[in-house]
């Protein structure tokens, strides 16, 4: 007998992670009755070789960190106990779609259709096959998917598969952000990161000069000249957990973050201000 390759005992594991995650189809009296439809449910896993990703098993729009260079392979479900329609995945990456599969039922003869649609690989053709629908983490990479029930009613959400080198993940990384000013509303502001990716603010702290920092609010103009409405950050100083509270919402929030701070006083003139910002990525 001739022993297994890597691709097919790879593919026998996902195989078997399906039937353990998912379960078995069953054949049921289609709902046709919008009123009386539920919204299938999908389930998306990303099976990984040669490297780590952040989460797995994903139902809904989701970011997820990768190691760059790793591979992964897309499986999935969608179920729902009205019977489903078709199900597709696509997988984009750079704007060319990768791999498009769909997979679609009928009633029998006695007028069942399955409450379950499972893809695990691809003919290569856009239909299920035994072929792996896997890719290289060298690039973002968006798995689309998609589903429809006999109730006409539909679910689709987007995976945004982000690479990151596996040294930079997990460690506290410290760099400079800048704060540009908007004339037209007086404050200075900044998005961090610039880049696309999973992570969590570990500390903020000042530059050269102070800074107000601007709480969350909906008033427009900024009410800058309101002591309760700023966070003064000093000069190469630090915040305290009451402050990311105030601020963030929580001590350590996830990224991305919207900086805001008043130009005031000597900084009224000034076209930008400095922080430094640590942070870590998932």
């Amino acid at each position: 007998m001739k022993p297994f390759n890597n691709r097919y005992r790879n593919y026998l594991l996902v195989i078997g992670f399906c039937i353990v995650a998912w379960g078995c189809s069953r054949a049921v009296i289609p709902i046709t009755d919008a009123n009386k439809a539920s919204i299938p449910v999908i389930t998306i896993n990303g099976f990984p070789d040669g490297g780590s990703i952040e989460k797995n098993n994903q139902t809904d729009n989701a970011t997820i960190n990768a190691d760059f260079g790793m591979g992964i392979s897309i499986s999935g479900s969608a179920k729902d106990i009205g019977g489903m329609l078709n199900f597709s995945v696509n997988i984009v990456k750079n704007g060319i779609t990768v791999f498009n599969v769909v997979s679609s039922s009928a009633p029998d003869m006695n007028g069942k259709v399955p409450d379950q649609l499972t893809i695990l690989g691809t003919n290569n053709s856009g239909g299920i096959g035994n072929t792996p629908m896997k890719f290289i983490m060298d690039q973002v990479t968006d798995v689309i998917v998609s589903a429809t029930n006999y109730g006409g009613k539909a679910r689709t959400f987007t995976l945004h598969y982000i690479p990151v080198a596996a040294s930079l993940r997990g460690k506290n990384i410290t760099q400079t952000v800048t704060l540009v000013k908007d004339n037209l509303l007086n404050i200075f502001t900044a998005s961090f990161p610039t880049f696309q990716s999973n992570g969590t603010l570990v500390a903020l702290n000042g530059g050269p000069r102070d800074v107000y920092l601007l709480k969350p609010t909906n008033r427009i103009p900024f009410n800058c000249i309101d002591p309760a409405a700023t966070i003064r950050l000093q000069a190469f100083g630090n915040l305290f957990p009451s402050d990311y509270r105030q601020l963030f919402g929580m001590e350590h929030p996830s990224l991305p973050l919207d900086l805001k701070a008043c130009a005031l006083g000597p900084l009224a003139n000034s076209e930008q201000v400095t922080l430094q910002l640590t942070y870590k990525l998932n």
